[in-house]
């Protein structure tokens, strides 16, 4: 069996998982990423007078940039 095949079996293994199994996966580095911008959030605001959900949005659009910056790293 090559490489790809067996990427591509534990793959369809995984998304066969119930969703809740798939979830706690992710939901440790999820709640770490939240105190993070919630933690950034707060300096922003701060540091430049902004609503505390203006700068959490801000924040937050920073982060979605550079997480699809990773993914298409990572794709490569």
């Amino acid at each position: 069996m090559s490489e790809n095949t067996e990427i591509r079996s534990a793959l369809e293994l995984l998304a066969a998982e119930p969703l809740t199994e798939q979830i706690d996966y992710y939901r440790k580095p999820f709640m770490v990423l939240w105190a993070a911008i919630q933690e950034a959030a707060s300096d922003v605001a701060e540091d430049y007078d902004l609503p505390a959900d203006m700068a959490q949005l801000w924040v937050a659009e920073q982060m979605r940039q550079v997480a699809d910056s990773l993914v298409d790293r990572l794709a490569e």
